[in-house]
């Protein structure tokens, strides 16, 4: 199973379940949730890595050191230690220049030319001078920001429009932005204001209107997963070892050590049968069951995945 984590400090932050890796021919393949469930791959000999579309072939174009998922027809890619950007005929239209960059995002994206984060246009276009020690990519007109270890939100400008006391942020959602301090998450609205107290000891970003949280409802009782409303009500009393957002109506959670998907009322509509999971995109998920990667409906009906030329579909 993986998971990604941003780090913030100290706190590993787990966002949820987006991808799967799969050895293929000595090659690693990651389908990503984005609409078109496009996938990176190492290319043999060179293992330079190239993309694949959904019918499996190979994209031509430059291929790279590195290479990350499309984001508003821009995906990150590395040559050497310097990042760029191409476009989805595989074109380079924002040349490597960068020693970080991040996704593209209401149009912009956050990149650190050397020290310092700024934020580029689609062009490639410095808008916000880097003056940052993090960035994080703009959501709903917002973006979190850190400079001598204090976070806050800047506008599109780069103006500072919510600055509150908090230890770590993370980027708005449903008019929520997760909050830490003192070992507990929270929620603010956009005006800075709580709207749940300080109380999760894990929380994920609203999505469709509920958003995953790990609490204990007794003070001896193990903490677990559940789900909670824009109004910070228990809408799906924790009970899960793990859970994701909710996706096209459903939400991955762990059930023991097996990963399945509820609906919205919390009833298992697919069972947990899975190794790992990710979210639904266009109908679909992908799964792994034992050395298998494989597709499944929002019924749980078993898809193949497209084929990739010269590649076997199994786990080595």
């Amino acid at each position: 199973m993986l998971r990604y984590a941003r780090v913030l400090g100290k706190t590993a932050m787990k966002i949820g379940l987006v991808a799967i890796a799969l050895w293929l021919g000595g090659g690693t393949v990651v389908w990503a949730c984005r609409p078109g469930l496009e996938i990176v791959t190492v290319l043999p000999p060179s293992g330079q890595f190239g993309y694949v579309d959904p019918e499996g072939k190979v994209v031509p174009g430059p291929r790279f050191d590195a290479a990350l998922p499309f984001a508003e027809d821009r995906a990150r890619v590395r040559l050497g230690d310097r990042w760029g950007y191409i476009d989805r005929t595989g074109q380079v239209v924002i040349a490597p220049q960068f020693a970080d960059a991040d996704r593209f995002s209401e149009g912009l994206a956050a990149v650190k030319p050397d020290a310092k984060w700024g934020f580029i246009d689609g062009t490639g276009k410095i808008v916000i001078p880097p003056q940052f020690d993090a960035a994080f990519p703009f959501a709903e007109g917002l973006a979190v920001v850190s400079q001598r270890s204090r976070w806050f939100f800047i506008d599109r400008t780069g103006k500072t429009v919510i600055d509150p006391p908090y230890d770590l942020m993370q980027s708005f959602a449903e008019g929520r932005a997760l909050v830490y301090a003192d070992g507990k998450w929270g929620y603010i609205d956009r005006q800075g204001q709580p709207v749940t107290p300080l109380r999760f000891t894990d929380a994920l970003p609203f999505s469709e209107g509920l958003a995953a949280v790990q609490l204990a409802l007794a003070e001896e009782a193990p903490p677990r997963y559940g789900f909670i409303d824009l109004a910070g009500k228990v809408a799906i009393a924790p009970q899960f070892t793990c859970a994701d957002r909710f996706q096209e109506g459903l939400a991955a959670v762990q059930i023991g050590a097996k990963w399945g998907f509820v609906d919205k009322t919390g009833r298992v509509v697919i069972p947990a049968t899975f190794e790992a999971v990710s979210g639904f995109v266009e109908g679909r998920a992908l799964v792994q069951q034992g050395n298998q990667l494989r597709a499944i409906d929002r019924q749980g009906r078993l898809q193949s995945p497209p084929p990739i030329a010269g590649q076997e579909s199994e786990i080595r």
